[in-house]
């Protein structure tokens, strides 16, 4: 909406004096239903209006496809040259998401100890794959609803 607006001629005025309130998701199984979504409906705008999607939409994409291409190569490679290079990618992908989000987790830990924290860099890892995988579904499905 922001880009229409921009491209009809309008500025986007940003001001303090208002409130908005997030309401998080209740559980883990909404919280994923709820990136999938945001990812679906981020590639139909930008199959109508290509200026709608910025990098850090595309980026969860990118990863999806990569781990599920990797994936699929992997199991290729195996069977034909008995190989497992793609495999190794995949795996070192992974890790290193994994990795980046433990790292976070971390730091979170200085603001507020909670042992819960342990299982957020699969939850980020979860969150990024769902947000992804619905950017796919959205970009095959095309145009239609």
């Amino acid at each position: 909406m922001n880009q229409r607006l921009l491209d009809a001629g309008h500025k986007l005025y940003c001001t303090w004096k208002t409130k908005c309130y997030y309401r998080p998701p209740a559980d883990l199984k909404a919280l994923f239903k709820y990136a999938y979504r945001g990812g679906f409906w981020n590639a139909k705008s930008f199959l109508i209006h290509s200026r709608s999607m910025r990098l850090h939409h595309v980026i969860p994409f990118l990863f999806t496809a990569g781990v599920i291409g990797s994936a699929i190569l992997g199991i290729l490679e195996i069977l034909i040259f008995q190989t497992a290079y793609f495999l190794s990618l995949l795996g070192i992908v992974v890790a290193l998401h994994l990795l980046i989000g433990i790292v976070y987790a971390a730091r979170s830990l200085k603001y507020e100890n909670d042992p819960r924290k342990i299982i957020l860099p699969f939850i980020f890892f979860a969150f990024h794959f769902s947000y992804g995988w619905g950017t796919l579904r959205g970009f095959l499905k095309g145009k239609r609803y």
